[in-house]
This record gives structure tokens, sequence and C-alpha cells, in this order.
């Protein structure tokens, strides 16, 4: 479940999930997720035996649904780094190319 919710946010590689919402603009993504979080269940109540799940304490069904949440907080953290990273890689290579250019252009007297 961590994984499948944690993918949201990497369906657009800087975007954030305020400005982009990926369920409106990519549709195979949006119908995975659905797929995916109907089958979850599914495969547990068919392979788990009965009354196992009764017999967790409660706190792990609330670690079990903030986890998720959790994962996308981080998620979203690495993206703005990552964001950080790809402008300053972007500047870089502006400034080589045009000192490059520089180098090899016409010298005004």
């Amino acid at each position: 479940l961590c994984v499948i919710v944690s993918s949201v946010g990497f369906v657009f590689k800087t975007n954030p999930l305020k400005s982009d919402r990926p369920w409106e603009q990519n549709h195979a993504w949006a119908w995975g997720t659905i797929v995916s979080i109907i089958l979850i269940p599914c495969y547990l109540s068919a392979t788990l035996a009965g009354g196992v799940l009764s017999a967790l304490p409660w706190y792990y069904y609330i670690l079990a649904l903030l986890a998720p949440l959790i994962c996308l907080a981080i998620g979203e953290l690495v993206k703005q780094k990552d964001l950080w990273h790809e402008n300053r890689a972007v500047m870089m290579r502006r400034l080589q190319f045009e000192t490059r250019l520089g180098m090899w252009s016409p010298k005004e007297n």
C-alpha cells in the first residue's frame, strides 16, 4: 500500500502534487492504482487464515493507515530537493554553453 500511494508522487518528476493532479492527466496510472488497491484486500482475504487480522493490536492498523501518508510526504520532500538540484544543473549547463560560445565569438574593438 505504501508503494501504491507513494507512486502518485513520481508520476511527474519535479512537479508537486498541488500543481499537477496525476489522476486527471494519467488515466492508466489512475486505473492501475484503483485495481491494485482492490486486489490487496482480495489477496489478503484469500491467503490469510481466519482470525489473523483480529489478533493484531489496534495501533498496527493506525500505523498501516499513516505509513503511506508519511511515505508520500517524504517523497514530496525528496522531489523538492531534486527540483533544486535540477535547476542548479540547468544554470550550470547554460553558463558553460555561454562561456564556450563567448570564447569563439568575434571580439569588438
